[in-house]
């Protein structure tokens, strides 16, 4: 498949990545940064506080670790699913 000639084109729609807004189309709709991270930050804080009171290698260190590294998955996870969803 090759390059589609300019004449053959009836509409386009401009998009622009940004760090203020997410993305902004040429016709001015904007979409604003998700911040998940900074929304579950003070969650993470307080976890890790209560992995550092645990024993290192005890079960419930492992536990709570478990615990950080699923937090730390559903963010991650939002914000592949706010990657990939279609904004039609």
């Amino acid at each position: 498949m090759g390059l589609i000639p300019t004449d053959n084109i009836k509409t386009a729609v401009g998009i622009d990545l940004g760090l203020k807004e997410f993305f902004t189309t040429n016709t001015g709709e904007t979409i604003s940064v998700p911040n998940f991270y900074r929304k579950y930050q003070s969650n993470l804080a307080r976890k890790h506080r209560i992995v550092s009171r645990k024993e290192m290698g005890s079960n419930n260190w492992k536990k709570a670790q478990n615990r950080i590294a699923r937090l730390h998955q559903h963010i991650a996870r939002q914000r592949e699913d706010i990657a990939r969803q279609n904004y039609s």
